[in-house]
């Protein structure tokens, strides 16, 4: 759970995200949850990318929550690729995103 970051969260989302506060915790929530799950993380130029194990609902989950996060934060660029080698999830931003990226999705190792 992110409530101990959530004010910071909130600062750094508040600008560029339009989910309504309530919201916010929620959502945090949901990506942490999702993100414990990568088995690798590889920072990219303006972003990072999480590689995951083959699963069809986390790739069905991954999807609707990636979905669900442009709807209110569209400076996030998604992407989504499965192969052989598992899912991997792609996530941009722009120059002015990149701590709500870090906030999200967290560093590369």
């Amino acid at each position: 759970m992110l409530i101990p970051l959530l004010p910071a969260a909130e600062e750094i989302l508040g600008a560029s995200c339009t989910l309504g506060r309530s919201a916010l915790p929620a959502r945090l929530d949901e990506w942490t949850a999702l993100v414990a799950d990568a088995t690798g993380r590889t920072a990219l130029d303006d972003g990072i990318a999480l590689d995951f194990a083959n699963n069809p609902e986390l790739a069905a989950g991954l999807a609707r929550l990636a979905a669900e996060e442009y709807q209110c934060c569209s400076f996030f660029d998604f992407t989504i690729a499965v192969n052989a080698a598992g899912l991997r999830l792609e996530v941009r931003a722009p120059a002015h995103a990149q701590d709500a990226l870090r906030t999200v999705f967290g560093a590369a190792a």
